[in-house]
C-alpha cells in the first residue's frame, strides 16, 4: 500500500520488513545468486562451514559481520554457485586467487607460531 505522507510510509515500509523477514531474505538471496530452490534449500540448512567445519551463525539484522556468519561462495566470474561456507573461509579463498599473498601468509603463520585457537580468528599460541 502506498503511502503519499513519508512517515507513514516509513512506518509501514519498516513493519513490512519486520513481518516478512524471511521472504525478503528469500528474495534477495535469488536476485543475488540466481541458484535453484534446492540450492537456496541447501543454504538455509547448511548449519556448519563446508569448508572448516566451523558452526555457522547469522547476522539476524546486524551489520557487524563475525566470521563465523553463513556465505554463500560463488563464482564472480560465472555465477555458478559454489558451497556454504563462513566468512572466514570465505576472505581466505578470496585472498587465495592472489597464489603469491597466501603463500606469504602461510609462511608468516608459520614463522610466528600462529595457530588456530578458536572460530573467530587467529591468535598466537
Amino acid at each position: 500500500m502506498a503511502h503519499k505522507d513519508p512517515e507513514k510510509r516509513r512506518q509501514y515500509s519498516a513493519e513490512y520488513r519486520k513481518n516478512n523477514r524471511e521472504k525478503i531474505a528469500k528474495k534477495e538471496w535469488f536476485k543475488r545468486y540466481g541458484g535453484t530452490e534446492e540450492q537456496y534449500e541447501h543454504y538455509l540448512s547448511t548449519t556448519h562451514c563446508e569448508c572448516c567445519g566451523v558452526e555457522l551463525t547469522t547476522r539476524e539484522g546486524s551489520f557487524k559481520a563475525k566470521l563465523t556468519d553463513k556465505c554463500q561462495d560463488h563464482c564472480h566470474k560465472t555465477g555458478k554457485i559454489r558451497r556454504v561456507i563462513c566468512d572466514a573461509c570465505n576472505k581466505i579463498e578470496g585472498l587465495a586467487k592472489v597464489k603469491e599473498r597466501l603463500e606469504l601468509m602461510l609462511q608468516y603463520c608459520k614463522k610466528y607460531n600462529i595457530k588456530k585457537e578458536n572460530p573467530n580468528g587467529l591468535q598466537r599460541s
